[in-house]
């Protein structure tokens, strides 16, 4: 029992890095090692539970990285937080199981594949996430704020960084089982593991510099991104012709710093901004021609983030409807 203990809360750390590991604490470089005590937590031969285990680990790190669920659920429905609580735990154990799909089969691949197993493993978890998912998580994605180890998503996508970051901490396993196992370190592969991150990093430096000399001589474009410091509470209790007004005064808070370009962000209007039909609110205009004017008069090009309301034409009372997440650009 002490055994299984033990390997519960090597799996368990792991996962509890990798809330570390990802937004807003972004402590991108312990995603190198942070599942090596996961790893050595599983053990050869059947009946070894290892899925298990790692599924411990991934419950950790979904319930904790997820945990805004709860409060989403919450103020977007009228869900008490009981059965939100009760929603994200089902989601936790739903999504936590590409880890025991993973470390299942881990001892395995060792014995059949010997070394090659620390190539398999990383591809393998690629493979996984592939799947389609709600939330996805790609392990990858740690690196989004480290420019150098980065690059390497403009070419593979952000899989191809999954793929080193578990090379990574599959290699490390392996030296502390050969430790465990009194047997020789396998130098070759060390090395050549060792070779393909630094040749990462090598290519990340060149194609970074050749991003920054592009932008260097690119056009300079002013713009202003918006958005309110007001709770989605006090958004959706205030009414359109408020809220579409504390828009514009942001906007014209904005003016005097001459922007090229001002977004307003997704879900701004609960309209369509494209309607032509006139409304007395905005001083005669449609909401097409106010924004219209709007950008030519203070010489911006405006994207809007809106909603589109398609009323079905076989509906002749127009009760139905399909309503759109859209993007709505409006030029000087």
């Amino acid at each position: 029992m002490p055994q299984l203990l033990l390997r519960l809360v090597l799996s368990a750390l792991s996962g509890l890095a990798l809330v570390f590991i990802s937004a807003p604490a972004n402590l991108h470089w312990m995603h190198w090692f942070a599942f090596v005590p996961m790893i050595v937590a599983t053990r050869p031969g059947p009946g070894q539970r290892n899925g298990l285990i790692a599924y411990l680990g991934g419950c950790v790190a979904i319930f904790i990285l997820y945990f805004w669920l709860i409060e989403t659920i919450i103020r977007f429905s009228s869900v008490p937080w009981v059965l939100a609580l009760l929603v994200h735990v089902v989601f936790t154990a739903l999504f936590a199981l590409p880890y025991a799909l993973t470390f299942r089969p881990l001892q395995r691949m060792r014995e059949k594949l010997g070394l090659w197993w620390i190539v398999a493993f990383p591809a393998l978890w690629v493979a996984v996430e592939m799947i389609p998912a709600l939330f996805p998580y790609y392990h990858g994605v740690s690196q989004y704020r480290n420019p150098l180890t980065w690059q390497l998503a403009s070419v593979t996508g952000v899989t191809g960084l999954t793929f080193l970051v578990w090379l990574s901490n599959a290699t490390l396993a392996e030296v502390i089982f050969r430790i465990q196992e009194r047997r020789a370190q396998p130098w070759g592969a060390l090395i050549a593991v060792v070779a393909v991150l630094l040749a990462n990093v090598g290519f990340g430096h060149w194609r970074y510099g050749q991003v920054e000399e592009v932008l260097e001589a690119a056009p300079i474009v002013r713009t202003a991104i918006l958005q309110q410091n007001t709770s989605m509470e006090v958004r959706l209790e205030e009414s359109v012709i408020d809220g579409f007004q504390s828009w514009i005064d942001t906007t014209r808070g904005v003016l005097d710093d001459s922007p090229d370009l001002v977004i307003w962000p997704e879900g701004t209007l609960p309209f369509n901004p494209d309607e032509e039909r006139q409304a007395r609110w905005l001083g005669g205009h449609s909401p097409k021609s106010f924004f219209s004017e709007f950008a030519q008069t203070f010489q911006f090009h405006h994207l809007i983030g809106g909603g589109t309301i398609e009323r079905l034409e076989d509906d002749p009372q127009g009760r139905q409807w399909i309503s759109h997440n859209s993007a709505y650009a409006f030029n000087q």
